[in-house]
């Protein structure tokens, strides 16, 4: 059972680069609110409304930085002594589940959350919370049924509909996870979280374009993340689409212009696109640039072969 759990854990690795630690650090930051909130056009979720400053995308890159030790546990006690006076604030809770998750340590998160529902049995955005603690708890099982009740309670829960399909996924029914994406999306469009987790999924289906359409979608919403245009080019890639591939990792070495895979990448799909002298020129730099990379000699060979390499 250990190992189950261990690689169930493993799977939870559908995010978006940052969003776990930035939206529980804006838990800290924004309330309780944030970890709820949806972006844009959907400014109601089954009838609670979230104020536009709290949405994570309203957060600027910037700010997406975890509190500082001393300050979160500062936090933790302010919380408590709120929660003391008012055991119904699932906001504190919140709060609290937000530093342990940050610390990697999910079994004070389940402590925490177990505590809230005992306070607040009948709260869907409680359920929601646990059901999310209980996803870093390796329960993807009981995570769905909290989520199903929140769902029932809040049939426009976009999060909901989110996570859900994040643990049915865990346990490989992808069937049921594309179904809840596929209403996410449908109630709000503009959810980077839900394009990123449904495009993994029908990649994982080999449905390469139409996964290609929602990280399209998801550079839109959120241009400035290298690693969305190194999973588009990628994508693009295995749907054959080699020009367009090409463009995604150019975008992505003009962001990091020091990390080697961005070049290489798009060396090899200029050529694949059948911009030959593009693609010879892109393997010339990546050998200058990056010499002790273990595919140097091979970006040589590779730009000889097509007439260029070193003098």
């Amino acid at each position: 059972m250990a190992n189950t759990k261990r690689l169930i854990k493993q799977k939870r690795t559908v995010r978006i680069a940052g969003v776990t630690a930035w939206r529980w650090a804006a838990l800290l930051v924004w309330g309780a609110m944030a970890a709820l909130s949806m972006p844009a056009q959907a400014e109601q979720q089954g009838g609670m409304a979230f104020p536009a400053a709290a949405r994570p995308d309203s957060i600027p890159p910037t700010a997406r930085k975890a509190p500082t030790a001393p300050a979160q546990d500062s936090a933790i006690a302010a919380a408590w002594g709120a929660i003391a006076t008012d055991p119904t604030l699932v906001p504190e809770y919140q709060k609290i589940i937000a530093v342990y998750k940050s610390r990697k340590l999910p079994e004070q998160e389940h402590t925490v959350a177990t505590a809230m529902m005992a306070a607040n049995a009948g709260n869907p955005i409680a359920w929601y919370t646990y059901a999310d603690v209980m996803l870093d708890n390796s329960e993807p099982d009981t995570a769905i049924f909290w989520l199903q009740r929140a769902l029932i309670a809040e049939p426009q829960f976009v999060r909901a509909h989110t996570l859900i399909a994040e643990a049915w996924g865990m346990i490989d029914s992808t069937s049921q996870a594309l179904a809840h994406l596929d209403t996410a999306i449908a109630l709000n469009p503009r959810f980077a979280q839900a394009r990123l987790q449904r495009a993994n999924l029908l990649s994982k289906l080999r449905q390469y374009g139409q996964a290609a359409e929602d990280l399209e979608s998801l550079v839109d919403l959120i241009p400035e993340d290298a690693g969305n245009w190194m999973r588009l080019g990628n994508t693009h890639a295995k749907a054959g689409n080699h020009a367009a591939a090409a463009e995604a990792f150019r975008t992505a070495v003009a962001m990091h212009p020091a990390m080697p895979d961005p070049l290489f990448r798009f060396a090899e799909e200029s050529v694949a696109a059948g911009n030959s002298e593009e693609g010879m020129h892109a393997y010339e730099k990546f050998m200058l640039t990056f010499p002790t990379d273990s595919r140097a000699l091979e970006a040589e060979r590779r730009a000889r072969a097509m007439g260029g390499g070193r003098p």
